[in-house]
């Protein structure tokens, strides 16, 4: 029976439990079941599909581009469109550039793409790359490496094509951080090219310049270098320490022709993804002017531990490794 609201004994109103499903024959709801299944699964797919179209944000101005209406435009960028109004505030040069890399193929499963995702510190940049993207679901890093691992599996895929494989209808991209980034990147380089440059003047011994030992050449900025036709004798060792697994290889670079002797040490410890090979000329440098020079490798957070990241072999290095390093020199 259907009830009566008691607030107004003069009206009537039917109110049925949302959950209560009328009465029928058996060949109606069987009908009612497959039709619900059907939206189920119309909901399930519709969650699945690739991207449609891009948001890009930049400033205050937001704009809508579809992936159809970029492919167009980047087969044929002469061609009178929609997107051509944007694209003529781009210099003619770049324009045509960004055409052709917007329709040029890619094998994903070539260069360095494969190895990012075979390695967690790959992932890890794939993810912060993401950052800049924001998909149906949140931050777009997951979304990057899963298309990124479609892209691998189907083995070549344009820049427009591999957008298309992002799980999610709408991308919306964040020019303004992503350009801030960049430019953080470029002044990185910059630097970068600075440091190379005045580590280039400095009056360090240049190796192998001649056959006579003491022959001397002039470094970049005038000043005169003693360079080494032969290297220093160097002695590798391996120490055994209770806090290791595995020995600490130890580098000892003694002088044999410097003009005057010291009397302490300088003890060279490398830094993170680092090895004694990279070492050697400041160790030789040192050892020219008289100091005997012992140069450490740290297992575990040495190159090979970094290469060995890097191709998904095992983790980065982690914050222990700083209390290994410590307990290195002190037994030292």
């Amino acid at each position: 029976m259907p009830a009566r609201s008691s607030a107004n004994p003069g009206q009537r109103t039917a109110c049925r439990s949302p959950l209560t499903l009328p009465t029928s024959p058996p060949r109606s709801r069987a009908l009612l079941g497959t039709c619900l299944a059907t939206l189920l699964c119309s909901a399930v797919w519709s969650r699945s599909l690739a991207a449609e179209h891009f948001v890009l944000r930049f400033n205050d101005l937001e704009l809508s581009v579809t992936l159809e209406e970029l492919r167009q435009w980047s087969e044929n960028p002469a061609s009178e469109q929609d997107l051509d109004i944007w694209f003529q505030l781009v210099a003619p040069g770049d324009r045509d550039s960004l055409a052709r890399v917007l329709r040029r193929g890619i094998d994903l499963r070539q260069g360095i793409v494969p190895a990012w995702l075979d390695s967690w510190i790959g992932r890890q940049l794939v993810t912060q790359l993401g950052s800049f993207i924001t998909t149906d679901a949140g931050p777009g890093g997951p979304a990057l490496l899963a298309a990124l691992r479609k892209g691998v599996e189907q083995g070549k895929a344009s820049p427009v094509e591999l957008a298309g494989l992002v799980p999610s209808l709408e991308l919306r991209i964040d020019a303004n951080a992503l350009l801030k980034q960049a430019k953080l990147f470029r002044a990185s380089l910059e630097q970068q090219k600075v440091l190379l440059r005045r580590v280039r003047e400095l009056p360090l011994p240049a190796r192998y310049v001649g056959e006579v030992p003491g022959e001397t050449a002039p470094s970049a900025n005038g000043v005169t270098a003693l360079s080494l036709a032969t290297p220093l004798p160097q002695r590798d060792l391996q120490l055994s320490l209770p806090h290791r697994q595995e020995p600490l290889d130890i580098s000892l670079i003694v002088p044999d022709r410097a003009p005057t002797m010291r009397r302490h040490w300088v003890l060279i410890t490398t830094g993170l993804g680092s090895s004694r090979s990279q070492l050697r000329w400041l160790a030789d440098a040192l050892a020219l002017q008289g100091w005997p020079a012992m140069v450490l490798q740290h297992p575990g957070s040495d190159e090979a531990a970094i290469t060995a990241a890097l191709r998904g072999e095992s983790g980065p290095p982690e914050a222990d490794n700083l209390q290994l390093r410590l307990t290195d020199l002190s037994r030292v």
